[in-house]
């Protein structure tokens, strides 16, 4: 079964030298890209609730996928879900057409986002954040090279607590070495340990990286623990309503997702990482632009875990199954 995530995950098992350390790595989206999408404007003014719809008490849905070229021109739009009359449809284009992004580069590749609109004549209309379509990063780390030899840690600085180093490379060109910088370091983890890991990830390579290629950004982290320490893991599969109860502040949540539109049934791969990084959600099978914002949701949940217990299950990953039909938690209305 093929996982289709944001990114590739590369495991290089355990580290058996003078600890056990086990590593992860993956490609992750490139912060220039958020960044792009910050200098969005809009020209046009909002959409409105057409005269005949409101009068009619009509209520719509409508999710499009917008394809960047230019910083000077509108999106291309693909309406992915259609649950809206036309009159509503046209409001939307309408706004759409307004959309610039005058921080792209003329060279940049076509950036592709998802957006979703809400027509509800009770509460006016609202709509989602851009959602990156990220580009499929399979294969992106298949010529990495790394050193021949393995970063050497004294035992004494691991005979107790588990931890976590997490670093981000950053691969600009083929033959330098890449930026890198730590985003996560456990507190039980020796300070010495987070210079050598540096030390160690500037000095991996990435050769096939074409010379106009777009920068790859891989996330790293180093997983310490004592020898014969046994590593937590999650279930095989979890329905997902046993995974949202385990979740913290799952009951303050607003949201409201229609499975029915994003190919239902359906698994995602669930990598935790907060509080201390972003979690990561993948696809199972093949990826669908409609389950955007659903996934992007999950990133920013928060297990209920005491501290020993996240440290331990960091990076950690999950599956879960997604049934037919509706989410609805507190009757959410989506941001505008």
């Amino acid at each position: 079964m093929k996982t289709s995530w944001p990114f590739t995950r590369l495991a290089l098992g355990l580290l058996c030298l003078t600890m056990d350390t086990a590593q992860a790595q993956s490609v992750v989206q490139d912060p220039a890209v958020t960044q792009t999408l910050e200098c969005l404007t809009r020209a046009a003014q909002p959409p409105r609730l057409p005269a005949g719809d409101e009068r009619l008490g009509n209520e719509g849905f409508l999710r499009v996928k917008l394809d960047f070229h230019s910083p000077k021109r509108a999106p291309k739009v693909e309406i992915l879900t259609r649950g809206a009359t036309p009159a509503m449809v046209g409001e939307v284009e309408r706004y759409l057409d307004g959309y610039r992004l005058p921080c792209m580069a003329e060279d940049q590749a076509t950036l592709s986002v998802v957006q979703e609109f809400s027509f509800k004549p009770q509460s006016g209309i609202q709509w989602t954040y851009l959602r990156h379509v990220r580009r499929d990063t399979t294969g992106a780390l298949e010529c990495l090279r790394t050193p021949p030899e393995h970063p050497e840690f004294p035992r004494t600085w691991f005979d107790r607590n588990a931890g976590s180093v997490v670093v981000q490379a950053r691969f600009n060109t083929a033959d330098q070495a890449p930026e890198v910088s730590v985003v996560y370091e456990s507190e039980s983890v020796n300070r010495s340990a987070r210079e050598i890991v540096l030390d160690y990830v500037k000095r991996y390579r990435l050769p096939c990286l074409a010379a106009q290629a777009d920068p790859v950004v891989m996330q790293q982290q180093f997983k310490f623990a004592p020898a014969g320490r046994r590593q937590s893991v999650f279930k095989d599969v979890l329905p997902l309503a046993s995974f949202l109860g385990a979740m913290q502040g799952i009951e303050k949540e607003r949201v409201h997702f229609d499975f029915g539109t994003m190919a239902c049934p359906f698994r995602v791969a669930w990598r935790l990482g907060r509080p201390a990084l972003g979690n990561a959600v993948g696809e199972v099978g093949a990826p669908n632009p409609n389950r955007l914002e659903f996934l992007s949701w999950l990133e920013t949940l928060t297990m209920a875990l005491k501290p020993g217990q996240f440290e331990d299950l960091l990076g950690s990953q999950a599956i879960v199954q997604v049934p037919c039909g509706v989410l609805s938690l507190n009757a959410a209305e989506t941001p505008s």
